[in-house]
């Protein structure tokens, strides 16, 4: 497993180690100190499967899931990343999705962990931002009006330049004591982590969950829906992007005596002045 680690309110240190951990019985069956490069910091670690010859267990089993853990050596403390992952023995090769050196790991999760329950509802769409600045290591998560708390999260995937998003929202399981997710008709606000800002921003806020059985909710189950983010236009920030029923302009932009300042965003409005589009200005030029 390879990766940058990121602490959310320090500066990590060669003296702090990244473990990968069960989630059942947080045992680690992989572990190793930060490497620093250029004034980042990075883990290389190998996690051990389990050996059948031996009476213990001392290691992961095939399609266990497991999460990250990082220990700060100077406060003592650990900090859980809480993305979850599924160990398969791979003869030492890195495992799908901890594969890539530039991937960073904030600790702790910028959405805290969640527990899967029997009830869920999903969310997905894309998301733009200003420049199009959003990355792989962006988050987005659902946050409950109720108590403040995810009850679900994940990283936004970057596909032909685009920003797309698609989360599980788990509900509450009566069979256990504790509120570990929504219930019916309780409200969240969608929210968008920017990792490279260190700040949260809301994609849509006053959402009602309700348990649809894993199936996305109403007004989340289009994955050409755009929403767009500091959005200078006084319209619905909710774009109804079907590329089959769409064109794509591009061109050059000129302002009289002036420079166009590059990131800035560019729309098109109909007849009516309904927002129809909206795109970002590189370098001079513009992209709807």
């Amino acid at each position: 497993m390879i990766g940058e680690a990121l602490l959310a309110y320090d500066m990590p240190d060669v003296n702090d180690w990244v473990a990968a951990i069960s989630l059942d019985t947080s045992f680690a069956a992989g572990v190793g100190r930060l490497i620093e490069n250029d004034g980042k910091y990075y883990f290389n670690i190998q996690v051990y499967g389990d050996d059948p010859s031996t009476p213990d267990v001392d290691g992961f089993g095939p399609g266990q899931p497991f999460t990250l853990a990082y220990y700060d050596a100077s406060e003592g403390e650990y900090m859980i990343n809480g993305e979850v992952f599924e160990w398969y023995n791979t003869n030492g090769s890195p495992l799908i999705g901890v594969d890539n050196p530039a991937q960073q790991f904030l600790f702790p999760a910028p959405f805290g962990t969640h527990v899967a329950t029997p009830a869920s509802a999903s969310a997905f769409g894309q998301v733009v931002l200003p420049g199009d600045k959003s990355n792989e290591n962006d988050w987005v998560g659902a946050i409950s009006h109720n108590d403040s708390v995810s009850y679900g999260a994940s990283r936004i995937v970057r596909e032909g330049g685009l920003s797309y998003y698609s989360i599980q929202i788990y509900g509450d399981d009566p069979s256990t004591p504790q509120k570990d997710g929504m219930i019916d008709g309780e409200y969240f606000s969608l929210e968008f982590y920017d990792i490279s800002e260190e700040e949260y921003i809301t994609i849509k806020d006053s959402v009602m969950w309700t348990n649809t059985n894993g199936a996305p909710l109403p007004g989340f189950d289009d994955p050409y829906q755009i929403f767009v983010l500091y959005s200078p236009f006084d319209q619905d920030l909710v774009l109804p992007a079907d590329e089959s029923n769409s064109a794509y302009l591009n061109g050059m932009i000129e302002l009289d005596g002036m420079m166009v300042p590059e990131y800035s965003l560019i729309a098109a409005f109909t007849e009516d002045d309904s927002l129809a589009g909206i795109g970002t200005i590189f370098s001079g030029s513009e992209n709807l």
